[in-house]
């Protein structure tokens, strides 16, 4: 077998990254794993499925001995020693890890530290075919998170670049300090593919340790022409292995640090006892070893992308080697660059794609410039931590790579798919390099994979966005409504884009608060809206007359609550009567009914006593209510709940709020069911016209059976 590590190592990652669905016991995953060994001493594909089994065993293991952290709630005050787990900061006390979350800087492992900030559950959304922090940070063992707002211990920042003109970018290649890079650089980064350069991976790495092999070999040269017993190879790795280790020492030890000191050191040893180095088998290694020793890896989007990169640039590689070894040397240098950038955008497609949605279309021609560069950029930021000569020098070099970056400034593509897309764009890249037209087939069907709407049915989908409103509803021929955002910036428009919507025929803001309206500035910016229907015009409210703003800049038509809606759509309130008596910004939310045959559903943005006693003799039953202001007590009175008659009532909230929604005395109000996102997750109303069905999403258990829902009927 050419790579006998890739598939043992790929194994125990699949193991560890698939405990958090099941809480794995140790000792009794160690034991399945022994009495499988047998199995793989048997000939043919049963030594194999056991071998098989047997590693992904040890990688549950290796999760299951994670330790849980505390529960915690309100203000805390912890002391303990910084940690990381997925990349993300941890401070491990003395009950357990606990996420901390508002740091101004990365700090590194092991600094004694005392914080004090309010804690609560992990941040998660129940929003179909989305990554779940919460249940990835299972792996880390941290079960609550402390939004820090004071800290003691934290070490004072050092400037050696305060002279330059590019200081943040100079200290995040020194320390892998990404704090202080300006907004506008991060976004040219970003938008050229290049925001990799800034966190201390196997590029930096690699670079000091080549540099001091190479170093290391010239010196040792003349001592070669003694020496004639051979080994003196072994002093250039050990050199190249320290320098690296220096560097990874220096910046604390983060995540990608880590991981990419695993597969540098290999590599360098494979080198230095000239064995030749396999990149399948350095990468099944450092994934086995890596996970095996930090299992929260299993569900980092850093690791899975270095993973995807460095397999990325093995498959292209290997495919396109018989070309370039015919081309000339300056050609077969430059098409081997050109080669390992696109492998490695191609081999991160499958986390970007499922993630992030962002695919630089300038990243290859970026890089071709940028790595080789950043050979130069970033011994030199080293070398200014000491000499000022060499930060002049290297500002310069930073100031070169800018100029670059701009020329090659080009769309961003944002490809997106759920987990089983991800894992199709997987398999492709594995199988690129024996079969490219299967590779591209299933790419094709990987990114194409979407849940069609119904032809001539009604779909409401109340999103589980924390707490804030945000609630697509998708209409027969193919019309689609999407009424607020919620709270989160990208939370929405990534759903949106990964169910394949990416144009809106309408968009409503009930009312201007950032719960509702935060996520709506990106839907807009990013797909292709129609129409924004907005309560009234914006007053002083910097936030909404932007919202306004880009919606004219992107030619979306900006109307009130007076102009035509969407067939199957009314528009209840508010009036202009109403809102000139009622300056309330929740009173005068938007509420709007959608009916398709015998069924309705009325979604009522914040709306509280007046209005609710203002609509209620206008107000018909319906078949789903989606509860006002995230079931409140200034909300949801008998009257109008005796005029809407709903059979299910769905409230979206954040779970352990600050407010303490929904009040129990009011959720007893409803007589039918009451569906809450904190708990039940997405709720998805689908009807025909006359009968209905609804059906919840969680993490935990995915989509439940659909429940047919009865008819309602009027009230007397």
């Amino acid at each position: 077998m050419p790579a006998p590590l890739l598939v043992p190592g790929l194994c125990v990652l699949l193991g560890a990254a698939s405990a958090c669905f099941w809480s794995p016991e140790p000792r009794a995953c160690v034991a399945w794993a022994c009495l499988a060994l047998p199995l793989a001493m048997l000939p043919g594909r049963t030594a194999v499925g056991a071998t098989w089994l047997a590693w992904a065993l040890m990688g549950a293991a290796a999760a299951g001995l994670v330790r849980p952290g505390p529960e915690l709630s309100g203000f805390v005050d912890l002391r303990g020693r910084v940690t990381v787990g997925g990349g993300r900061p941890l401070l491990a006390t003395s009950a357990g890890p606990v996420m901390l979350q508002g740091l101004s800087s990365p700090l590194a492992p092991g600094t004694a530290l005392a914080v004090f900030g309010r804690a609560g559950p992990l941040h998660t959304t129940d929003l179909p075919g989305a990554p779940s922090p919460a249940r990835d940070a299972v792996l880390s063992g941290a079960r609550s998170r402390v939004r820090v707002q004071g800290a003691a211990g934290l070490p004072a920042r050092t400037r050696p670049f305060a002279h330059q003109r590019h200081e943040g970018l100079l200290h995040a290649l020194a320390f892998g300090d990404r704090s202080h890079v300006p907004e506008a650089l991060d976004e040219l980064l970003q938008r050229t593919g290049t925001r990799h350069l800034l966190a201390i991976s196997g590029l930096h790495l690699g670079l000091v340790a080549g540099l001091a092999g190479l170093v290391a070999r010239w010196m040792l040269a003349p001592l070669a022409l003694v020496w004639r017993r051979g080994g003196l190879s072994w002093i250039g790795a050990l050199v190249a292995v320290a320098a690296a280790w220096w560097l990874a020492e220096r910046v604390g030890w983060p995540s990608s640090t880590r991981r990419a000191f695993g597969m540098v050191a290999a590599a360098v040893v494979a080198v230095g006892t000239q064995r030749g180095v396999s990149t399948w088998n350095v990468l099944g290694a450092a994934c086995g070893v890596g996970v095996l020793l930090e299992p929260s890896l299993a569900r980092d989007a850093g690791f899975l992308l270095s993973l995807g990169a460095v397999a990325g640039i093995a498959s292209l590689g290997q495919l396109v080697a018989p070309a370039l070894h015919t081309c000339r040397r300056p050609f077969r240098w430059l098409g081997g660059l050109l080669i390992a950038n696109l492998g490695a955008q191609l081999g991160t497609l499958p986390v970007a794609a499922w993630i992030f949605q962002d695919l630089p279309v300038a990243a290859p021609a970026a890089n071709l410039v940028a790595v080789p560069l950043a050979g130069v950029l970033v011994p030199a930021a080293l070398l200014g931590v000491q000499w000022p000569q060499a930060a002049r020098f290297a500002d310069g070099a930073a100031e070169v790579l800018i100029r670059w970056l701009q020329v090659c400034e080009a769309p961003v593509l944002h490809p997106a798919v759920g987990p089983l897309g991800a894992a199709g764009l997987a398999v492709a890249l594995l199988v690129l390099a024996r079969a490219p037209g299967a590779t591209l087939v299933l790419g094709a069907l990987s990114l194409a994979l979407r849940p069609l709407p119904p032809p001539d049915q009604l779909r409401v989908t109340v999103l589980a966005v924390g707490q804030g409103d945000a609630t697509l509803v998708e209409l027969p021929r193919a019309r689609r409504l999407l009424v607020d955002g919620g709270p989160s910036e990208r939370a929405v428009v990534d759903y949106l884009r990964r169910v394949g919507v990416r144009r809106l025929d309408e968009v409503a803001l009930t009312h201007p608060h950032p719960d509702h309206m935060r996520g709506l500035q990106a839907v807009i910016e990013e797909l292709e809206v129609a129409v924004l229907r907005v309560p009234r015009a914006p007053a002083d409210e910097p936030a909404f007359a932007a919202l306004v703003e880009a919606a004219r800049r992107r030619g979306t038509w900006v109307v009130g609550p007076d102009a035509a809606a969407l067939p199957g759509v009314r528009v209840l309130h508010p009036s202009p009567g109403f809102l000139a008596s009622e300056p309330d910004l929740n009173e005068g939310s938007l509420v709007l009914e959608v009916e398709h045959g015998a069924t309705r559903v009325l979604l009522t943005g914040d709306i509280e006593r007046s209005a609710e006693r203002a609509l209620a003799p206008t107000l018909r039953a319906v078949s789903l209510l989606k509860v006002a202001h995230h079931g409140s007590r200034t909300s949801s009175h008998a009257d109008f709940l005796a005029a809407t008659s709903p059979l299910v009532a769905v409230v979206p909230v954040g779970r352990g709020n600050a407010y303490g929604h929904p009040v129990e005395s009011v959720l007893a109000r409803f007589p039918g069911l009451v569906l809450r996102t904190d708990l039940d997750g997405t709720v998805e109303l689908t009807s025909d016209g006359h009968r209905s069905w609804i059906r919840r999403y969680s993490h935990a258990s995915g989509w439940s059976e659909g429940a047919t829902l009865p008819s309602w009927r009027e009230p007397p």
